[in-house]
């Protein structure tokens, strides 16, 4: 099979996934533009620690994450003022916001305040995931890709590139394997009724951005809450 679109290299990608007891979504955002496949493993305990802290739904918006990152854990020492959590985040007058936010994320039990009135997170359980997994998917373009797939560095523990498996050969055969290996960038060759591993990644923990990260796993905590850990 000759692939047209992009999308046609979807079902063997994410059957290949889900042989490894990886959870799949598509077309996920995330700050500099949409991935196109993500897959994550839960860790179950994590995910029952959470659910013990009654945290049963999503933490929400990149800020609510960002909020809640920046909050000391309850086993710290000291904790913050909410005047000052929302110093740090209330830019161009959007104080109120920010206040809501942190009133939603007391609600949901992500923060609570002290007797003294400052304010900590409930934690225990980050990391959520064992392993999150990003591809994009592309039919040529080879810079292009590689471009992408690091970028996506920035929250996966394994990124790759699909291509159609006569390129990734390609790939795999000339100077431009180098650049994948250089960049811990993993290469995938795709047929109409198979996905294989030409080229594994490299875990870059260095260019992990973990609001980013969270803001990722969170999405599929839908699927772990009822238990669907893969």
């Amino acid at each position: 099979m000759v692939f047209r679109l992009e999308e046609q290299m979807c079902e063997p990608v994410m059957t290949w996934l889900k042989s490894q007891n990886l959870l799949v979504r598509t077309e996920l955002h995330v700050p500099w533009g949409v991935c196109d496949i993500v897959a994550c493993e839960a860790d179950p305990q994590k995910v029952e620690a959470r659910k013990k802290l009654r945290q049963f739904s999503k933490i929400g918006s990149h800020s609510k994450i960002a909020l809640f990152l920046a909050t000391p854990d309850e086993d710290q020492t000291r904790g913050i003022s909410q005047e000052r959590l929302c110093q740090q985040f209330a830019v161009g007058g959007n104080r109120s916001r920010i206040d809501h936010e942190i009133e939603s994320l007391i609600k949901h039990h992500f923060l609570f305040r002290t007797r003294s009135g400052c304010l900590r997170s409930r934690n225990g359980w980050k990391p959520l995931h064992s392993r999150l997994v990003a591809v994009e998917l592309k039919l040529e373009k080879v810079r292009q890709a590689l471009g992408q797939a690091t970028r996506n560095q920035g929250f996966a523990d394994e990124s790759y590139v699909a291509f159609p498996y006569d390129l990734a050969k390609q790939v795999l055969e000339s100077d431009r394997r180098h650049m994948f290996l250089s960049d811990g960038v993993g290469v995938l060759g795709v047929s109409d009724t198979n996905c294989k591993c030409l080229i594994h990644p490299i875990r870059k923990r260095d260019r992990i951005d973990s609001s980013v990260e969270l803001h990722v796993v969170d999405k599929f905590w839908s699927e772990f809450k009822s238990g669907s850990y893969s």
